[in-house]
């Protein structure tokens, strides 16, 4: 397989240079080769994952949309969660601390605030669904009327009484409750005959309104007022005029029977009147701190009451709510309805607790507007579970607390989700399209790289072999003229004479090409020095120019003027410099072999400049001329011997005198070169 692709590779080099030597075709294909591995290295490396890259990059493009729509799903799961167990916690929170007070034997129909703060009435029933405590249902009210005796004795009585004829206004009630019929008609009338005897200083009042109290204390009046705290309240404000002590005492203990453990009645207002009454009469003879604590018991308990009236169609239903299990809590509510019953079971007693929805509701809601605080891609709102949802992402209902309640979130922007998508795209497409062109960047520059360093070696090897024709050359000659004298093969004595002249000046050329070698290899490894002294630049082109006088049929054409200003330099080095340029020109200067030499100074300047009318070169060759090993590929050029270090050793010494060189050429009318040297000393002289 080697084998045949070598043979492969030599037919292919053969057919591009056909005029290559063998040797030179099997050179060129070690240098095929080992581009070939290079590149394949590269491939493998650097080109092959960077496509893979870019292909799955690009398959990856077209799950974009789906990666976005689970980005915004995903941040609407994560807001509905938060409100949902926001939810969750304040239930949580309100069941344990409910069985913390259970437990204890505490009450959990007063003091709601502790429990939670939207809930507005707790209630305890029995197994089958009587409500017993704090308040209890309505009882049918006797709508049976007064009889008229009752209607006119009482209307009677009231005008007396109003009129302060107490002793006749209490005859008036007398008459009426024999008249009454009802008992609560007749109670309403006992108790105004003995308010009315006791207003009147009879001292048997006291034990009449004891009397009435173990009567009809239960019976309520037909305004829904129970009689027997129509009676204490009489019974203190009376006490309250003979001795405020005692009436202070008696309308406290009141107002504690009423706001403790009696029941009030759903749908009657008179319990929480009678205790306001009372209240009102001591509140600026009992102590201050019982009066506010009172207020705010009678506060509460007045809300629950009304509460209380607003769902007792509800109550009915609690039962079939309540857990099995003691301590355990079940949850319900009536679509549209205003609350939310947690109901528990508890000491063989049902204790059902019922929160404000709209409350509820409304502490959920700023969950909602904390939890898409951040988020502009998502807007969440709570509604009813069973409502329309307007394309909603993500839907959770909030049971078992709030049955008929859900969390709905939805894109704040419909067409968000396909901006972003293309937005997406777009970047992931310039990313792909940056790193490709970075790579074929990247492989154009290696390319040049590896051509540059390919080309480089072959200028080495170019070199040596130059090298060794140019030292050949001129030994060679010098051993044929000596062998010529030595066997005294001349005509005469300028024959002779001919013979050591040819050997001197092969003897120069051989020393002048040692001399660039052994001067680049100094350059090379930076161990080159210069002593800058100040030197007559008219000597110096002179003393070049005598290089030139023993190459024949060259015309020199000098314009050097007699007295140009001196310049600092080594006067070896620019010797070389000068020897080197007159040689380029007599060797490329074609059949005409002129050479042109000028020089005159320019501001701080002293400008050089050496032509010839040659083959002239390439504006490519011209910008490569002054590197080392470089010679043009022009037929030409390589008919001329020549190694590639002159020019470069040229410019080195150049720059090292802080100058400059350039080039001027067109190709079949001759080159010129230009040398800008400084006139002013370095720092070091």
């Amino acid at each position: 397989m080697t084998s045949r692709l070598t043979r492969l590779l030599l037919a292919v080099l053969r057919r591009s240079n056909p005029d290559l030597s063998e040797a030179q075709l099997r050179r060129e294909l070690r240098h095929l080769k080992g581009t070939l591995r290079l590149v394949g290295i590269f491939g493998l490396t650097v080109v092959l994952p960077v496509l893979a890259l870019g292909y799955f990059a690009l398959a990856s493009i077209d799950t974009e949309e789906e990666v976005v729509e689970n980005e915004v799903v995903g941040a609407a799961d994560a807001i509905v969660s938060q409100v949902y167990f926001a939810a969750k916690e304040h239930f949580d929170r309100f069941e344990i601390r409910t069985a913390e007070h259970l437990r204890a034997g505490e009450s959990v129909l007063s003091n709601l605030g502790e429990l939670s703060p939207h809930l507005r009435v707790a209630l305890r029933l029995s197994p089958d669904g009587e409500l017993l405590a704090p308040f209890r249902m309505p009882q049918p009210v006797n709508a049976t009327p007064p009889t008229a005796r009752f209607q006119s004795q009482w209307e009677h009585g009231r005008a007396l009484l109003e009129a302060e004829r107490l002793e006749e206004a209490a005859l008036a009630f007398h008459e009426a409750a024999r008249s009454g019929g009802d008992r609560s008609y007749v109670a309403e009338a006992r108790l105004a005959e003995a308010v009315a005897r006791a207003r009147s200083g009879d001292p048997d009042s006291d034990a009449l309104l004891a009397d009435l109290y173990a009567d009809y204390a239960t019976v309520r009046d037909r305004y829904g007022f129970r009689m027997g705290d129509l009676i204490l309240l009489k019974r203190g404000e009376l006490a309250l005029d003979r001795d405020p002590d005692v009436g202070v005492v008696a309308l406290r203990e009141l107002v504690d029977d009423l706001l403790s453990g009696k029941p009030w009645t759903i749908g009657y207002t008179s319990e929480m009147s009678v205790a306001d009454r009372a209240l009102t009469s001591i509140e600026y003879s009992a102590d201050s701190e019982w009066v506010s604590r009172a207020r705010s018991r009678l506060a509460e308990r007045s809300q629950q009451l009304f509460w209380a009236e607003g769902i007792i169609h509800e109550i009915e239903e609690l039962v079939e709510v309540a857990p099995a299990a003691p301590g355990s809590f079940g949850y319900t509510s009536r679509p549209g309805g205003h609350a939310v019953w947690a109901v528990t079971s508890w000491g063989g007693d049902i204790y059902a607790f019922s929160f404000d929805r709209a409350a509820l509701r409304a502490e959920l809601e700023t969950s909602v507007a904390a939890a898409t605080a951040h988020s502009e891609d998502v807007s969440a709102w709570i509604s009813r579970s069973d409502a329309p949802a307007r394309s909603s992402l993500v839907t959770r209902p909030l049971q078992p607390w709030m049955p008929y309640e859900a969390v709905f979130t939805a894109p704040q922007d419909p067409e968000m989700i396909y901006y972003r998508t293309r937005r997406r795209r777009n970047a992931r497409l310039a990313v792909i399209g940056i790193i490709i062109i970075s790579v074929l960047v990247g492989v154009m520059l290696s390319a040049r790289i590896m051509s540059s360093e390919l080309e480089t070696a072959r200028m080495k090897t170019d070199f040596a072999a130059n090298v060794s024709h140019e030292l050949r050359s001129p030994i060679t000659n010098i051993r044929v003229q000596a062998e010529a004298l030595a066997l005294d093969l001349v005509f005469d004595d300028e024959d002779r004479q001919a013979h050591y002249d040819s050997i001197v000046r092969e003897a120069e050329r051989l020393s002048r090409l040692v001399d660039n070698v052994l001067d680049f290899a100094a350059i090379e490894r930076g161990a080159k020095k210069y002593h800058f002294r100040p030197e007559d630049p008219t000597d110096l082109l002179y003393r070049a120019l005598d290089s030139l006088k023993g190459s024949k049929n060259v015309t020199i054409e000098a314009n050097i003027p007699d007295a140009l200003p001196v310049v600092w330099a080594d006067r070896e080095a620019m010797s070389q410099v000068l020897t080197n340029l007159l040689s380029n020109a007599v060797k490329y200067g074609g059949d005409e072999r002129w050479v042109g030499v000028s020089a005159e100074p320019d501001s701080d300047e002293l400008v050089i400049s050496v032509s010839d009318h040659g083959i002239g070169m390439s504006p490519e060759d011209a910008a490569q001329v002054f590197e080392h090993f470089f010679r043009s590929h022009d037929p030409l050029v390589r008919k001329q011997k020549g190694t590639g270090i002159g020019l470069a050793i040229v410019r080195y010494i150049v720059e090292a005198h802080r100058g400059s060189i350039a080039v001027d050429s067109e190709k079949g009318r001759g080159t010129t070169f230009i040398v800008r040297l400084p006139l002013t000393p370095p720092e070091s002289a």
